[in-house]
């Protein structure tokens, strides 16, 4: 993810990067297997224990500290008080300037960290599919749906997806990419009814961190000073970093070890160009030709 040689030098050749936080310490771990196997779209998400200890091998073997730059100017932004979103005034077709989209399920321990870092960065709403939550989640985010930074949409119901579409395949495996998911619809629905209000959508999970790699730059102004439409992120795993508890701080503090490259890559584009074949997929959305 490259800026355009022609813009201003401090602009130039800055690299794109996310963060992801998978499985933090042992007991976290282990809780959101319970949670996750109880009902569900995620349920037998992390059941595979083979797989997830080689997962686990790979995602600690290289200190990673990249995205610390960014981590003084997050612990000062969250002793503010939240401010109201301040609408996107450079461009009269859209509501707001960036957005996220996201499915979410037990996440309450970090979502403010995770909604703070992306507002600091100049994030202007979510969009945010609730699966399964509780009434605690909702108190949560109460303070960033009432300053207008969250529409906050209930996907806990099947019914939201196609009729005959079945959410997870009869051996078990909890998302078969050959078929449409719960998580595939929540983006499809957004496609359909939000996309027009933003002009730029990133598609990251509470455990997703994007930055710009070795200087501060906050995504706002890097994506005001590139001429892109369409940018992949390189994703890379992070590990438990030998934590047995959960611990007191910041996930970007506190895990500081990764996989030595990344696995996968999350999207960032400007949504007139979201095709309309998009199947709604985890990680990307479709350009459009």
């Amino acid at each position: 993810c490259l800026l355009s040689r022609g813009l201003g030098d401090v602009y130039k050749r800055q690299k794109l990067a996310c963060n992801h936080y998978k499985f933090k310490s042992d007991e976290e771990y282990l809780n959101r297997t319970i949670e996750f196997n109880k009902n569900g779209y995620m349920k037998n998400k992390l059941s595979s224990e083979t797989k997830n200890n080689k997962w686990k091998i790979k995602a600690n073997i290289k200190e990673n500290k990249d995205i610390l730059l960014y981590l003084k100017p997050l612990k000062k932004f969250m002793k503010k008080p939240l401010k109201k979103v301040i609408p996107f005034s450079d461009d009269k077709n859209y509501k707001y300037l960036i957005s996220v989209v996201v499915m979410f399920r037990y996440e309450d321990d970090y979502l403010e960290e995770w909604l703070n870092y992306y507002i600091m960065n100049g994030i202007t709403h979510f969009y945010m599919y609730s699966n399964e939550n509780t009434k605690k989640t909702t108190d949560i985010l109460k303070p960033y749906i009432d300053n207008g930074y969250i529409t906050l949409i209930d996907w806990s119901d099947e019914n939201h997806c196609e009729k005959n579409i079945k959410n997870r395949r009869e051996d078990g495996n909890w998302n078969h990419f050959g078929k449409i998911s719960l998580q595939n619809c929540a983006f499809r629905d957004f496609n359909t009814k939000y996309k027009n209000e933003t002009k730029w959508i990133i598609k990251v999970d509470v455990d997703e961190f994007v930055y710009i790699k070795d200087k501060l730059i906050f995504i706002k102004d890097f994506l005001k000073n590139t001429e892109k439409k369409y940018l992949n992120i390189p994703r890379t795993d992070f590990g438990n970093n030998g934590h047995k508890k959960k611990q007191k701080g910041l996930i970007i503090e506190n895990y500081i070890r990764s996989d030595i490259k990344s696995t996968s890559q999350k999207s960032l584009i400007q949504t007139q160009y979201i095709s309309k074949e998009d199947r709604g997929g985890a990680h990307h959305f479709l350009l459009s030709d």
